[in-house]
């Protein structure tokens, strides 16, 4: 540190502390500005120093990228297994964790660190019967396909995927997302997953309507389904209303209709329970007319 720019020497130390970079680099760009590049390192005067400069510029980058990753990958993305769920097998977990450690760059003992923990279930006693956890990544996902085989009859996926159907009124975006796992545990994607989805409604109106709009994405018809879902909302919201307004007029009516019998409102004289009174036909003839 001894042969660094006066600019660089003062920050050195700070570069350690990983609380620190973010503020180090903010007022290091601050006072480059202010100073300009001869005064920070001048090629010209001085090249060593520009070369020394370079080199903690460098490090400050570095431990500020590292600093950044500890961050991103502190929230565990990845999905916890549980051999005794139909939404995925041992094979389509290891390849997401495989996916993980690819996007975010971990070697075999993070991908280790971060797949074990999401072992659930059955899984995890499992794991925790294992007699030694010394084990690379590519030996845990070996030993994991073996206890927790992914065959399945191809036959009875389909069953079970037929089987799954959306019954009137029910949810018909909850019946979306679990029939869409039976298709992809049956490797049916595309126009035929829609076809599938689609078929399993029982509601003809919703499922005609699907199939006149003829949808080329899943996605797209998520949203039909959606908006479905939201028009009955509104029209189980709108029957309360609508059931008191009737009740209402009801009462109202029952209030003008009078008993030429008794006298008293609310029914007719057919439905008088009291003893039947005659009454003349010039009588009855005005009092319809009043």
């Amino acid at each position: 540190m001894r042969g660094l720019p006066a600019l660089y020497r003062e920050y050195a130390q700070d570069v350690v502390d990983p609380e620190h970079v973010v503020e180090v680099r903010k007022d290091l760009v601050a006072r480059q500005q202010h100073l300009g590049p001869v005064a920070v390192a001048s090629r010209d005067a001085d090249p060593e120093d520009h070369l020394r400069g370079m080199i903690c510029r460098q490090e400050v980058e570095a431990a500020i990228n590292l600093q950044n990753k500890e961050k991103f990958t502190n929230n565990n993305v990845v999905p916890e297994f549980d051999p005794k769920s139909k939404n995925q097998t041992i094979d389509t977990w290891l390849n997401k964790v495989k996916e993980c450690s690819e996007i975010y760059g971990w070697d075999s003992k993070q991908t280790t660190h971060y797949a074990l923990p999401k072992l659930v279930g059955t899984a995890k006693k499992w794991y925790e019967g294992q007699p030694s956890v010394l084990h690379t990544w590519d030996e845990w996902a070996q030993k994991l396909k073996s206890a927790f085989p992914s065959y399945e009859n191809y036959g009875h996926l389909l069953t079970e995927m037929l089987a799954k159907r959306a019954k009137f009124g029910e949810d018909l975006e909850e019946y979306f997302y679990e029939k869409l796992i039976a298709l992809n545990r049956c490797g049916i994607v595309g126009r035929n997953a829609i076809d599938c989805i689609v078929y399993g409604i029982d509601d003809r109106s919703v499922r005609y309507g699907a199939e006149a709009v003829g949808f080329e994405d899943v996605d797209k018809l998520l949203g039909y389904l959606r908006g479905v879902k939201h028009e009955r909302s509104d029209k189980k919201s709108s029957r309360p209303v609508a059931e008191t307004l009737r009740k209402s007029v009801k009462n109202d009516l029952g209030r003008v209709i009078k008993c030429f019998n008794c006298h008293e409102t609310g029914h007719v004289i057919s439905g008088c329970k009291k003893n039947y009174r005659k009454v003349p036909k010039m009588q009855t003839y005005w009092a319809r007319r009043s």
